[in-house]
């Protein structure tokens, strides 16, 4: 993440970001943040709908992010259903 993004992160706002889904092959604008309180980075704004919800994500599943310099999203992907 260029210098500024990472900036805006770790402001009280967040930054505004793209997550792309491989798997559905669709784009989402999420928050991306520091959350101080954990010590995580979180995304926030629609993940539980667009992502938990839609995708039926339960606890223990496995899930992949990563960020993409070259186009500065994230790619998203589901990777292991829980048992």
């Amino acid at each position: 993440m260029d210098e500024e993004r990472a900036r805006r992160v770790k402001s009280s706002e967040g930054a505004n970001v793209v997550v792309w889904d491989a798997d559905t092959r669709s784009e989402h604008r999420l928050v991306f943040a520091y959350w101080g309180l954990s010590g995580s980075y979180v995304l926030k704004g629609c993940w539980t709908k667009e992502f938990v919800q839609r995708r039926g994500l339960a606890e223990g599943d496995e899930i992949g992010i990563h960020w993409d310099p070259i186009v500065s999203k994230f790619d998203f992907s589901f990777l292991h259903k829980a048992n």
